[in-house]
């Protein structure tokens, strides 16, 4: 399976102020490192962790830092594919 690459996170857009990552609600995503696409190694489940820009939700929007999340490359794939039929 081929995993994404910088180019192919650098086309999700960030629409919208209510995005947040499921393992950080209290967190809203501003955008996507693009170079930090990591595989992980798993057998099975061919993980890739992806860091976000992300702010706290009632804190200070310019205090923006970087967490880290894992997904499965298929639902990255999914991801991707997604946001660019929503936008075009």
């Amino acid at each position: 399976m081929v995993l994404p690459s910088a180019r192919e996170l650098e086309k999700i857009e960030m629409d919208g102020e209510d995005l947040y990552l499921p393992t950080a609600p209290n967190k809203l995503v501003t955008g996507i490192r693009v170079d930090s696409g990591i595989p992980l190694q798993s057998a099975a489940k061919v993980p890739i962790m992806i860091t976000f820009n992300v702010v706290d939700r009632d804190g200070d929007r310019n205090d923006v830092k970087p967490q880290a999340c894992i997904f499965k490359v298929s639902w990255v794939l999914f991801m991707i594919s997604f946001a660019g039929s929503i936008q075009g």
